[in-house]
């Protein structure tokens, strides 16, 4: 059962994620640009680090990503408080892109989960929480 249900996992992302890249082409946007720009609004201002680690990646995928997203001006890096720390920073025009694509995708979401109601999706949610926490737990 399990590696059934991990096989429909990796399904259900294959068609999410193709479905995610048509509707980011007219944004001029990858997944993983509009993955990176996400997690900045959502979580505040955020190091590569940060972002490597949660995502389980290296530092060098993730700076080419940010860079092409500074280059369109929709995130800035800034110094911390360290000097050598760099921190990713949405800028207004990186909110306003933000939020259009978010009324794009928010009706294929809608679609996504047909039928499954809000408990369903907090215990889904928490399922993919215990499956995270398990996974990186192996180290």
């Amino acid at each position: 059962m399990k590696q059934s249900l991990m096989s429909n996992l990796r399904l259900v992302s294959r068609l999410y994620i193709n479905g995610l890249t048509e509707l980011l082409i007219p944004y001029n946007f990858t997944p993983l640009q509009w993955a990176l720009l996400r997690y900045l609004v959502e979580n505040g201002e955020s190091t590569y680090s940060d972002v490597a680690t949660k995502w389980q990646m290296e530092n060098p995928t993730i700076t080419p990503v940010a860079h092409n997203l500074v280059k369109r001006q929709l995130i800035e890096i800034q110094t911390g408080l360290d000097k050598r720390q760099k921190l990713m920073v949405v800028t207004p025009l990186g909110q306003e892109q933000y939020d259009n694509i978010q009324r794009t995708i928010y009706p294929y979401l809608e679609e996504v989960f047909e039928g499954i109601d809000e408990q369903q999706q907090l215990v889904l949610e928490e399922v993919f929480e215990n499956m995270y926490k398990n996974m990186t737990r192996r180290g």
